[in-house]
């Protein structure tokens, strides 16, 4: 835990491969340290490691199934490499658990905007998000701007002329 802490100081100072080393360490000394796999694959995420971030979320899912965050974080990581109807699979077992989970509602809502493209229904999880979720953050901002982007059923298109 002390090396988990540890990488998540050095995150905060900017020191993304200190906190690797550290995540690393955690991850050597109790290899089931789900927390630690999280942000060791965190690191990797935002590093573009898609199969590298895959591989330490599917870490924490072979000792606990049902972890929600490893479940939605893979998914991110499937979406990644492209792997995108897996990736919808891993956000879908959330949401018939859980409807109503902000993660799974936005990481949903952009594999629907993005990649598959299924905007209609992209936008109805991002209003569902945007009922569910915190009232700030970089999530909420994004799907807002999704919301501005994604017509209304019935609503003329963004910039799509008139007077």
């Amino acid at each position: 835990a002390l090396h988990n802490e540890m990488g998540l100081l050095e995150l905060s100072r900017g020191d993304t491969q200190a906190a690797f080393e550290q995540f690393a360490q955690a991850i050597q000394i109790d290899p089931t340290f789900a927390a630690a796999h999280l942000n060791q694959g965190s690191v990797l995420l935002h590093a573009g490691d898609y199969a590298g971030a895959a591989a330490e979320y599917q870490a924490v899912l072979q000792h606990d199934r049902d972890h929600v965050d490893a479940r939605i974080a893979l998914g991110v990581a499937l979406r990644g490499q492209g792997e995108h109807r897996e990736a919808r699979r891993y956000y879908q077992g959330v949401l018939d658990e859980q409807p109503n989970h902000p993660a799974a509602l936005f990481n949903m809502g952009v594999l629907l905007a993005e990649f598959l493209d299924q905007r209609p229904q992209a936008r109805e999880l991002f209003e569902r998000f945007l009922r569910v979720a915190p009232s700030s953050g970089e999530q909420r901002e994004m799907a807002e701007q999704y919301l501005r982007d994604i017509p209304a059923p019935g609503a003329p298109a963004p910039g799509g002329g008139g007077e």
